[in-house]
């Protein structure tokens, strides 16, 4: 019989630069030696690049025992709960195939443009439930359907049976279908829980309209929410910005003050760019942040925007490179080609091999062939991928309403990046994407004065009513400097903005 945990989950509220997966990293082993051997220790963060990280800097400090879970929040879900229960309480068929689909896009096609809602929610129902029925599982559906299978009694308690420890990084990213499955484990008392994040840096709401789930106030949000029944942590320290920029971004935080480890360093400050062009900005820019890339060969640029499109006009003047939080860890080519033929076809690796009859190595050289094809010039879309698969590789094509321009595009600019051997210090990409990432000088550039207004907002009581987290969006894009922050606005600002600014300590360039 598992004891009841009697301790309350810990929330631990941590702000940028605060060494956050540091920290949990250190709790976790500091948990091993009460892991029993038939149970589990599971951590969880949103994206792979931090997956890896927490992983590498386990095996950096202790052999990781074969009970201790590192992965995605999507992937302990698909481990622990729908992969075991899923077919069993008919919520899918037994023959799995998971899928990067947005119906939305499938119910534009079949509407053809009719907007009215509960149309649009029938047919989102009735696409989603003939997925289901032939085992198509697009990833969305896992998180939903997980929620929904441990509001069963039964599995909460097989679940929660089997997770002796939950640790939950960027906890403040938990929406509230994910939050079910994080309170349903609370309820069942036999996990003890530790999660961290930063509610300031919560600026994924608008996810919730592309998935037809009502978005929560900020004050509501699963991170905020906990707060009230947890035991509620705080580190403030800024291990990244020197005292300037820290000092800057505390204006922004409606919950932590945050003291600079790094301290004073000379030269360093935050600037606002005096100009509308944007080319007059990026020069400007380049030039303020000059002394901190001369004096050290590592140090990086970052160009940061609403959009990713932001600087398209500049890339190959200033040799900018693309990334994000998502492409910092090493992907492999070979793995994301394969991904493709697996999404082309709607079967999973291991049924293609078996409808092909190869093995392994044949099958990689498939994936290597589509990368000669792409390096060639004879796959650039994906009507050209589909066409390649079929005549070449005699692949039988059910691509249809499959979402796979990104995934193609993302591995056109790998094997760009990969072949011209693309190297330098400065980095584009859009704030959204940037969560994690840090350069020792940061651009942050809003289309418009009212855009600007919203990231410098310092009441608290209108940034808790931001409905679109552009307050946050600010935040986040300001919180990547460790040295030189630029702003620059693509409008002209008015006295008011101005006197803003000012009041805040930026200095004008």
């Amino acid at each position: 019989m598992i004891p009841k945990v009697k301790d309350k989950p810990k929330i631990v509220i941590a702000g940028p630069g605060a060494g956050k997966t540091h920290d949990m990293v250190n709790r976790i082993i500091e948990a091993m030696p009460d892991l029993k051997p038939n149970r589990i220790l599971a951590a969880i963060t949103f994206t792979n690049s931090a997956t890896d990280s927490i992983r590498e800097k386990l095996k950096n400090l202790v052999q990781i025992p074969p009970n201790v879970f590192v992965g995605t929040t999507y992937s302990f879900y698909n481990k622990f709960i729908f992969l075991p229960f899923a077919s069993l309480f008919n919520y899918v068929a037994d023959d799995k195939c998971f899928l990067e689909l947005d119906i939305r896009k499938i119910v534009d096609k079949i509407l053809k443009g009719n907007q009215n809602p509960k149309l649009r929610n029938f047919m989102r129902k009735k696409i989603l439930i003939k997925l289901l029925n032939e085992g198509k599982v697009p990833f969305e559906q896992i998180a939903s359907i997980s929620a929904k299978l441990i509001e069963n009694t039964k599995v909460r308690e097989v679940v929660s049976n089997r997770i002796q420890f939950l640790f939950n990084d960027e906890f403040q990213d938990t929406d509230t279908t994910q939050f079910k499955v994080f309170r349903a484990i609370i309820k069942a008392k036999k996990t003890k829980i530790y999660a961290v994040g930063d509610p300031e840096q919560y600026i994924l709401g608008y996810t919730y309209d592309t998935r037809n789930i009502k978005k929560p106030l900020f004050q509501n949000i699963p991170i905020n929410k906990s707060l009230s029944c947890s035991e509620d942590l705080r580190i403030k320290e800024n291990k990244r910005a020197c005292d300037k920029l820290v000092d800057f971004t505390n204006n922004f935080h409606s919950s932590l003050d945050q003291i600079s480890k790094v301290g004073h360093i000379e030269n360093t400050g935050v600037f606002f760019i005096e100009d509308t062009n944007l080319g007059a900005i990026i020069s400007k820019y380049i030039n303020k942040s000059q002394i901190f890339i001369d004096s050290d060969k590592d140090s990086k640029r970052l160009f940061l925007g609403y959009a990713n499109k932001t600087y398209n006009g500049f890339i190959e003047k200033y040799r900018l490179t693309q990334i994000s939080n998502d492409n910092k860890r090493q992907k492999s080519i070979i793995k994301e080609s394969l991904e493709l033929m697996s999404t082309m076809t709607q079967l999973s690796h291991s049924k293609l091999k078996d409808k092909l009859h190869i093995d392994e190595i044949r099958y990689r050289k498939m994936g290597i062939q589509i990368l000669k094809a792409i390096r060639s010039g004879n796959i650039k879309n994906v009507s050209e991928l589909a066409f390649f698969l079929k005549k070449e590789l005699g692949f039988e094509i059910k691509n249809g309403d499959v979402n796979l321009e990104n995934k193609l595009e993302g591995l056109i600019k790998l094997l760009r990046n990969k072949y011209n051997g693309i190297q330098g210090n400065n980095y584009y990409s859009s704030i959204h994407k940037a969560k994690g990432l840090e350069a020792e000088c940061v651009l942050v550039v809003s289309k418009s004065q009212n855009e600007l207004n919203k990231w410098i907002e310092t009441d608290f009581n209108k940034r808790y009513e931001d409905k679109t987290d552009t307050c946050r969006i600010g935040y986040v894009g300001f919180t990547r400097a460790k040295k030189i922050l630029c702003i620059g606005c693509q409008k002209t600002l008015d006295k008011l903005t101005k006197q803003k600014l000012t009041d805040l300590n930026v200095k004008f360039l």
